[in-house]
């Protein structure tokens, strides 16, 4: 009866240790599902920040190459510039200015007044294209610097999401084996205690012969 009892204390120990690693499979379930939330609750972090600088990047880039496309009209750009309001005041105080200076001087009949004052609507248009021109510059500049900024901000994104992807990949296979631990689990459970006992009885049996033996020569 030796065997049985052995048997039987072994297939307890067997379902008690069972109880214990479900218990702890569990727990590991738990910590790998808190730490795939964690990886995806950073991605989204990532992503609520530097999406909008990859968003205004590539705006950016758009609007910059929009203005290369456009180039710089500088026929147009005259053609406003001499229609507009702001040509007929500054050409009026430019001549009256040199006409003022010619009277001073005694110079109104002069050569040189008459090509100073020819010469004031192409000054005033030369003057107004290199600011136009430094302004489309400017932009351009602006324009470049804000893409770059997108692209770093895109290159951080990217690489934040491939490394959030390898470590879910990770806890993804981790989260398999213990889910394929877990599903045999009570087969192995089972295997083992079935196993003690049958090896109970076989202990048992294998010694029958020899108590039986012992038991009838102590009766000689």
């Amino acid at each position: 009866m030796g065997g049985i009892v052995s048997g039987v204390t072994n297939a307890v120990g067997g379902l008690l240790g069972g109880i214990g690693t479900n218990k702890q499979l569990k727990q590991q379930s738990k910590y790998t599902d808190k730490a795939m939330g964690a990886q995806r609750e950073g991605l989204q972090t990532a992503q609520n920040y530097l999406d909008p600088y990859v968003d205004a990047g590539q705006d950016a880039l758009g609007q910059a190459q929009g203005q290369l496309s456009d180039g710089f009209d500088r026929a147009g750009l005259l053609s406003d510039f001499y229609g507009g309001q702001e040509y007929g005041l500054m050409s009026n105080a430019a001549n009256n200015a040199a006409l003022a200076s010619a009277e001073a001087t005694g110079t109104l009949g002069a050569s040189t007044t008459q090509n100073r004052l020819g010469s004031i609507a192409s000054q005033l248009g030369q003057n107004y294209l290199t600011q136009m021109y430094q302004q489309y510059q400017d932009r351009f500049s602006n324009l470049m610097d804000i893409a770059g900024t997108g692209a770093n901000a895109g290159a951080q994104l990217g690489g934040f999401a491939t490394g959030t992807a390898n470590n879910l990949s990770g806890l993804y296979q981790t989260k398999g084996n213990i889910q394929g631990q877990k599903a045999a689990l009570p087969w192995m459970t089972a295997g083992y205690m079935n196993n003690s006992i049958g090896n109970g009885f076989a202990q048992d049996l294998n010694s029958a012969p020899s108590q039986a033996g012992s038991f009838f020569g102590s009766m000689i």
